[in-house]
């Protein structure tokens, strides 16, 4: 392909892979979930107090890096819309595409790297994650671009070791960082022996075990401060492993195979039927991408057998914390290697199709089913998925018309909040209070008691309605009916 033509598809993926995370961020997802409001509410407190934490252990725990890049953001910005809170995670969407493209492009061609972007750029599975304002997004990001700085690393220090060992050290850092992103990245060490293994075939051993000595040990220290809070604090930073994993049933065998069953079939079957994650029930791969990616497995198998066992690791997570299941999100991590396998069968398709077919008639044909592609993807997510009632339901779409009335009104008399405790088992609360209380918090600016008192609004448990003084300018209560 033309260099030009190729530089300027790129940047047209690239565009459009942050058209569809960044527009009407603001209004889709059509709401404020509590989780994104959780996270919002931390990243206020850490920017005002300037303690920037590496875990956050409220709502079972969550790792740091992506509250603090919202707490910048939402400082610098001093907003309280959920755009604004969602914009971080979009921007590292957007540059994950990137990073596939660099990955794959280092591994198995340009040709593999522009369409394996694409395909990303355009999935469903990514854009819904990278447009929620919580931190499973960040974790491939972080992932894709390591691993496509070790393979540079590798080749640079078989050339000349001066830039090589820059390359090295800039991997751990960012393969160190990932850490901070998602519980689920902690197997990725399971898929750094993999790579390794494959660099090996490919390259001197020497040079391998020299980037890989360079890359561990700066990966360690950057892991170190979180090492010290997990030594510190166990049970915060334990807790989802402690709450979820398979092995806790009473048929740990049985619950496994069966989980892993439903994974494999969310991707051309039966799919996440949690609407905060997918269109429910609907397969994760559009019908299309699900085919090549099944095509793509027996290439992969010949070729790069190191990403099936990246899709494996990937999947894991979901697999072993034994809910919901299938679990999009928690598998996350898979989605990368996923398009690239499919990317790969791509292009050997159309390396078949040119032996036969004049370019004259592929070329448009390419064009027209690569359009048809994104507008389904743009009509799955904005059209179908945005507009969903369960969709509106469980992103909280009610709560914003509460804030925005609580916000309007003076500050006295006094106005209050009563939250009714959640009925679901195992429910997190934050400061007592439902989680409920952590959207309302955010859109009004109130998750400090001092700024509670400063606009004059109060939060009480059903038993507590009796410090309702009279006379009051407003009392909302709020009821969950549904799981949080």
């Amino acid at each position: 392909m033309n260099r030009k033509l190729h530089q300027a598809l790129l940047l047209v993926v690239l565009i459009l892979a942050g058209f569809l995370r960044f527009y009407r961020l603001n209004e889709v997802p059509p709401g404020l979930h509590e989780d994104e409001a959780t996270d919002g509410n931390d990243a206020w407190e850490a920017w005002r107090s300037g303690h920037l934490r590496v875990f956050y252990p409220e709502n079972h725990g969550r790792e740091g890096l992506l509250i603090n890049l919202q707490a910048a953001v939402l400082g610098l910005t001093g907003s309280h819309s959920p755009g604004a809170l969602r914009w971080p995670g979009a921007m590292l969407g957007t540059l994950t595409v990137l990073g596939v493209y660099v990955l794959a492009r280092e591994v198995v061609g340009e040709e593999v790297g522009l369409l394996a972007a694409f395909l990303l750029a355009i999935s469903f599975w990514h854009i819904n994650i990278s447009r929620f304002g919580t931190r499973p997004v960040a974790a491939p990001f972080f992932l894709v671009l390591s691993l496509a700085l070790l393979w540079l690393a590798v080749r640079l220090w078989r050339e000349g070791w001066r830039s090589g060992w820059g390359m090295a050290l800039a991997c751990g850092v960012v393969y160190g960082l990932g850490f901070y992103t998602y519980t689920p990245y902690r197997l990725t060490p399971l898929l750094l022996l993999a790579v390794f293994v494959a660099l090996k075939r490919d390259y001197l051993p020497r040079t391998v075990k020299n980037v890989g000595v360079i890359v561990l040990w700066t990966a360690c220290i950057v892991v170190l401060p979180l090492l010290l809070f997990a030594w510190r604090h166990p049970v915060e930073f334990f807790q989802r492993f402690e709450t979820m994993p398979v092995w806790l049933t009473t048929n740990s065998v049985g619950e496994l195979v069966s989980n892993t069953m439903r994974t494999a079939m969310m991707f051309l079957w039966a799919g996440d039927t949690n609407p905060l994650h997918n269109i429910p029930g609907r397969a994760l791969l559009f019908w299309p991408v699900g085919l090549l990616f099944v095509l793509g497995l027996g290439v992969a198998v010949r070729r790069q057998r190191w990403l099936l066992a990246w899709i494996v690791i990937g999947l894991l997570p979901a697999i072993i914390a034994n809910e919901g299941i299938p679990h999009s999100w928690r598998s996350i991590l898979a989605a990368p290697p996923v398009f690239i396998v499919a990317a790969q069968c791509g292009v050997w398709l159309w390396e078949q199709a040119r032996r036969s077919i004049s370019l004259a008639i592929l070329q448009p044909a390419a064009l027209v089913v690569c359009s048809l592609l994104v507008v389904e993807a743009y009509r799955s997510y904005f059209v179908t998925w945005a507009n969903d009632p369960r969709v509106v339901e469980r992103s909280d779409h009610e709560l914003l018309g509460i804030a925005a009335q609580l916000n309007s009104l003076p500050r006295d008399p006094p106005k209050y909040v009563i939250l009714t405790p959640d009925t679901v088992p195992d429910v997190p609360t934050v400061g007592g209070l439902p989680l409920a209380a952590q959207t309302i918090m955010y859109l009004t600016d109130t998750t400090a008691p001092e700024r509670q008192r400063e606009k004059n609004l109060h939060y009480l448990l059903p038993n507590q309605t009796n410090e309702i003084a009279q006379p009051y300018g407003c009392v909302v209560t709020i009821e969950r009916a549904y799981a949080p």
